[in-house]
């Protein structure tokens, strides 16, 4: 996540160790919250 032009920024990276108590599936679980919610996150941007 960045912030650009005063406006958030996410983008996908390589994948890394997690650290130490994050589960295995947290950025697949991430991901598929994301996606689910893109158009309501993408309309905040008019917010």
């Amino acid at each position: 996540m960045e912030l650009e032009n005063n406006q958030i920024v996410v983008k996908k990276s390589n994948k890394v160790n997690l650290p130490k108590g994050i589960s295995k599936d947290f950025f697949d679980v991430l991901n598929e919250t994301l996606e689910a919610y893109d158009e309501t996150i993408k309309g905040l941007v008019d917010r």
